[in-house]
C-alpha cells in the first residue's frame, strides 16, 4: 500500500492566480474607503514600464503594477479587492 504526504501547508499562495489583476501602489484615501467587490471604472494614462501603470478613476489618479499589457488610453472595467496589505482591481474584461 502506497501512503499520501500531507500537503506543503508553510508555501504562501498568491491572492491571485490569474494575471487579470492589479496591485494600487499607494491607494488614495477615497480608494481606500470602498468596499471590496465595488465595481471601478479606469483609465490608462500612462505606462512607466515594468508593468508599472497610471491610470485615472473617479476617486483619483494613482499607480498600479500587473502583469496585464495595458495601453495608453485603454478603458479598464474592474472590481475592487481589499485585504489587509493591499488593495487591488480585478479586470473583469
Amino acid at each position: 500500500m502506497s501512503t499520501v504526504s500531507p500537503p506543503n501547508t508553510n508555501q504562501r499562495l498568491p491572492v491571485f492566480l490569474s494575471p487579470r489583476f492589479a496591485t494600487v501602489l499607494i491607494p488614495s484615501k477615497p480608494l481606500l474607503e470602498l468596499d471590496s467587490g465595488t465595481p471601478l471604472s479606469a483609465t490608462v494614462l500612462q505606462a512607466s514600464g515594468d508593468g508599472h501603470f497610471e491610470v485615472r478613476t473617479e476617486f483619483g489618479s494613482f499607480a498600479i503594477h500587473t502583469q496585464t499589457p495595458l495601453t495608453k488610453n485603454m478603458h479598464l472595467d474592474c472590481t475592487v479587492v481589499k485585504s489587509a496589505k493591499a488593495v487591488q482591481l480585478i479586470f473583469l474584461k
